[in-house]
């Protein structure tokens, strides 16, 4: 939790799991920074603290880290979508404020910039995650932005985009490209409104961090520090 990026939600519910003396906090965090003082709040009272999806620079938040490059899963991104719009045109951005939706991000510009020069990134615009948020910033990316040829999600949130893009009338002429899955993103895939995903490995992701933080919790061996 929390279900959208509410990062004071988001250390009530780690306080919350401290004050319940939990076992071990598996936590994808929205704001590295601001959430920082309270797990190391975890560590101090002997609670292990895994990050998954995007590591912090300051590795002393956490005891280990299992996940993705997220800098990697954006540029495998701009491959698809450069191959998809056959090397032009203008792309859009939906997608969040947290930091491993930026290294995301990131890693989609780089890739575009080197291997697709013909490709402009036309806007990124953010939202809160949920499905009126998504749907707000795609169709707004839409109204703003008449060239677009594609539009990226760099969350699951590209069924809801595909939604805003059949609804100004472009469905079948802009090409959406997600990232994540979720139901409606998937059968959004089946009927050809989004083109494609691109999916981390997230049952390996949780399962590794759970024997991560067992391994921890009962001190029985020292774990990786990222996986």
């Amino acid at each position: 939790g929390p279900a959208t990026e509410d990062v004071q939600q988001q250390i009530a519910d780690i306080n919350t799991a401290i004050a319940s003396h939990a076992a071990g906090i598996l936590v994808y965090p929205i704001d590295y920074t601001t959430i920082g003082p309270v797990l190391k709040k975890a560590q101090a009272v002997g609670i292990p603290v895994v990050l998954g999806n995007g590591d912090s620079v300051d590795r002393s938040i956490r005891n280990a880290f299992v996940g993705t490059s997220n800098v990697q899963f954006g540029q495998t991104a701009a491959d698809l979508i450069g191959k998809l719009v056959l090397g032009q045109g203008e792309v859009g951005v939906v997608t969040q404020l947290a930091l491993n939706h930026q290294q995301r991000v990131q890693g989609f510009k780089q890739e575009l910039k080197a291997k697709y020069p013909n490709i402009k990134v036309a806007s990124v615009v953010t939202s809160d995650g949920s499905p009126t948020g998504e749907e707000r910033a795609g169709s707004g990316l839409i109204q703003g932005n008449p060239g677009l040829t594609a539009i990226w999600t760099s969350d699951a949130g590209s069924g809801v985009v595909a939604r805003a893009v059949k609804l100004a009338g472009k469905a079948g002429k802009l090409i959406v490209v997600g990232s994540d899955r979720d139901p409606e993103e998937l059968q959004a895939i089946k009927t050809g409104e989004v083109a494609a995903t691109i999916v981390q490995d997230t049952y390996a992701e949780e399962y590794l961090s759970l024997y991560d933080l067992y391994w921890l919790h009962n001190k029985l061996v020292d774990v990786p520090d990222t996986m």
